[in-house]
């Protein structure tokens, strides 16, 4: 279902690539998950997040630096939107080693929309912050422009 997309930023600054075995990048990931949730305060475990990923029902994207080190990861799900005719891509979780790298979650996320004939992303958050200003507000999710 999501596309095996590897390759680099358009920057050349980081490499990307569908993480295809869940189970050995786990204890890699697994400090960001567990960021992400205690931040947001959100209400799933990341046990869910392991078994969408082990059942298909999610797909990670791994960044590394040109070196090969860990530089983040998204994690993503095709969801319908209530009243939507056609399903949107969700950013469900996005996390970088490093601040500011956004702007490489967004490139990623419009090459697998892309890959998947999805006309649009959307990604939803607690955070009440600057950086959200990018994005066009729906409800309860930014939309990805």
């Amino acid at each position: 279902m999501f596309p095996n997309l590897s390759g680099s930023t358009s920057d050349g600054v980081l490499t990307y690539a569908l993480v295809q075995n869940i189970r050995q990048m786990w204890p890699v990931v697994l400090p960001g998950i567990q960021t992400i949730r205690e931040c947001n305060s959100e209400p799933w475990l990341p046990e869910d997040v392991y078994a969408a990923l082990v059942t298909g029902q999610a797909a990670m994207y791994a960044f590394n630096t040109i070196e090969g080190q860990h530089a983040g990861f998204g994690v993503y799900q095709v969801m319908p939107l209530p009243y939507e005719a056609n399903p949107v891509l969700n950013i469900w979780l996005g996390h970088s080693e490093t601040p500011k790298q956004a702007a490489y979650g967004v490139e990623l996320s419009k090459l697998i929309a892309g890959a998947m004939g999805l006309e649009r992303i959307v990604f939803s958050t607690p955070q009440q912050a600057s950086w959200t200003k990018n994005f066009r507000l729906l409800t309860a999710y930014y939309e990805v422009t």
